[in-house]
């Protein structure tokens, strides 16, 4: 039959980064990298708020620096962050790219939790080997609000005024700027981040802005100053012992261990493979070494929480492989004061319950938008054919299809056994070398898996002829076939591979921001009773001043400006601002 419709595309595979092919666990780590020299990191996290109720998100952002140069930290491309309650159990854990030393994220607090006391911890890899007081920790207090075992104080003796001793008055020099100190409801705030001639703000910040309780407590919020001045004193972890924990200096790193399944023995020098299936699929290959450890650093992004594992070889069936879960940290020090909610504020926790299920109802008209991942780049950079499956008649099977439809590349029967075999370019030397061929992102080991797949479930096959190295293995050719469904891994039948759950980094949105006028008419009449009226992750101030626009909503009261972050000479800042709303 002759080709209908040839796609010559330049492969981009969308798809994986071949690196450490074939390396050990020493080669995977940077040899000009000196661990015994390494600085410390510092991380700072700017939350919404240190009182959180049930129904709530709770936000935060992180900020890792360099305890040396003062500056954003480039080293670490993960980090961790937990919430854990007095019993010492995770609320949650969640990891956290970071780019440029910046990195966010969110949790939505469930019903099912106590009123009580709990601890925010964030901390890097790198930093777990100096000890949890390396670690940044907050205090946060939930109140659930739909729960009858609240911690309750009958008196009312913390009950203040607001304007009591000018508790919310402004500083006009501290750098932001309002346009009034008064708006009325659903009416635009224009906040404006001014330099002054004897100070730039010029850096990475993070803007939150919230109502402030009518009631005194003693649980502050730490600012990043605050935790500059923690690590003042700290000494980098050169003269500790050898690093338990190694860095994250790629992105995210997964450790596993390979063993005969026989004598449960480790393997050294075996060839794993770890797939993460999906829109833009990650392949990536490397060697166990003489402990049986291999080492995944994953730089892309990726929207899957599973990833599939195999050995490479004729043996691949006689090796078990186990991914290390990620290791939390010691909670045994960890302190809690004591939380007691006072009767006097009864009215106030009702009326935000109230609010909040409004909010929650009309989420939808309001929604946070998940940032979709980048393509991954290629990893070869050369030509290829691509054969789009629904340009031709289909046959029965892919064994069909390459017959009829599939050219420079075909199989061939030796000793019983069937293999691809790509045509090599033009003037380049015929090779009896086997072609690479993935399916789904999943090297394919056995050809009669994809020979016998059905035609109806493949979308296109793409043909490589240059060769390709992986490790010390040399392939002519690449044979690349993606399915409709992306599932071959599912149907494949392959007892070898192994299908193992992933702890995922946080996707990065782009937050909700209310606004009124001619162009948000629909939302005039949807209820509007946030509490917090901007969380503004990401702001970038240059040299000249930065202005800001947020709507105020339908509840009345203080609000509390709140900006956090590092200006680009290192320096911590941490600013609050005020204003009502009548």
């Amino acid at each position: 039959m002759t080709l209908k419709h040839t796609h010559i595309v330049y492969l981009f595979f969308l798809i994986f980064t071949f690196q450490a092919l074939g390396q050990s666990s020493a080669q995977m780590m940077d040899k000009s990298m000196d661990l015994d020299v390494m600085p410390q990191e510092e991380v700072f996290v700017h939350f919404s708020s240190p009182l959180v109720f049930s129904g709530e998100y709770f936000h935060y952002k992180l900020y890792n620096v360099n305890t040396s140069t003062n500056q954003l930290s480039s080293l670490s491309k993960v980090a961790y962050v937990e919430l854990v309650s007095k019993f010492k159990n995770t609320v949650f854990k969640q990891k956290v790219r970071l780019e440029n030393g910046l990195g966010k994220g969110d949790f939505f607090v469930p019903v099912d939790l106590t009123s009580g006391s709990y601890k925010l911890l964030a901390y890097t890899q790198w930093m777990k080997n100096g000890g949890p007081n390396y670690f940044f920790q907050a205090d946060v207090n939930i109140i659930n609000p739909y729960r009858n075992d609240q911690p309750l104080n009958t008196s009312n003796e913390h009950k203040i005024e607001l304007a009591a001793n000018g508790l919310f008055k402004n500083d006009p020099s501290a750098g932001l700027e309002l346009d009034k100190e008064k708006y009325g409801k659903r009416k635009k705030v224009q906040l404006t981040v001014r330099s002054s001639e004897l100070s730039s703000m010029a850096g990475n910040y993070s803007v939150n802005v919230r109502k402030v309780r009518l009631v005194n407590t003693s649980l502050v919020r730490p600012t990043s100053a605050d935790r500059r001045a923690m690590f003042k004193n700290k000494r980098n972890l050169s003269s500790n012992a050898t690093p338990k924990y190694l860095p994250e200096l790629r992105g995210e790193l997964l450790i596993g261990v390979v063993r005969k399944k026989e004598t449960n023995e480790v393997a050294k020098d075996i060839k794993v493979t770890m797939s993460i299936p999906g829109a833009t699929p990650i392949l990536k290959v490397v060697n166990s070494n003489k402990d049986g450890m291999f080492f995944f650093n994953i730089a892309e992004e990726y929207d899957t929480d599973t990833a599939l594992f195999q050995v490479l070889g004729a043996e691949k069936d006689t090796y078990s492989i186990e991914l290390l879960p990620h290791q939390s940290v010691d909670y045994s020090s960890l302190q809690f004061p004591e939380v007691s909610i006072d009767a006097a504020i009864n009215t106030e926790i009702l009326q935000r319950s109230v609010y909040n299920q409004i909010e929650n109802a009309y989420f939808e008209v309001k929604p946070d938008t998940i940032k979709t991942a980048a393509p991954s780049v290629n990893f070869f950079g050369t030509t290829g054919i691509t054969y789009d499956l629904n340009d031709f008649s289909r046959f029965k099977t892919i064994k069909e299809t390459f017959i009829e439809i599939i050219e420079d590349a075909w199989t061939r029967k030796e000793d019983g056994k069937t293999y691809f075999v790509v045509r090599p370019l033009e003037y380049a030397a015929e090779t009896y070398f086997e072609p690479l061929t993935i399916v789904d992102g999943l090297i394919v080991q056995d050809p009669e898996a994809l020979l016998n797949l059905s035609s109806k479930k493949v979308q296109t096959i793409t043909i490589v002829r240059d060769k390709y190295y992986l490790g010390a293995k040399v392939y002519q050719g690449v044979i690349f076939v993606k399915t409709i469904q992306e599932n071959f891994h599912e149907v494949a039948g392959d007892t070898a591979i192994q299908k193992v759950p992933l702890f995922t980094a946080q996707q990065d949105k782009v937050y909700f921001s209310q606004e009124y006028g001619a162009k948000n008419e629909s939302l005039e009449r949807i209820p509007d009773f946030r509490n917090m009226l901007l969380w503004m992750p990401d702001l970038t101030v240059h040299a000249e001043n930065k202005t800001v626009d947020f709507y105020t909503s339908d509840n009345s009261g203080i609000f509390e400006i709140a900006l956090e972050g590092y200006k680009t000479d290192g320096t911590a800042v941490s600013i609050k601002k005020y204003f009502e709303v009548e």
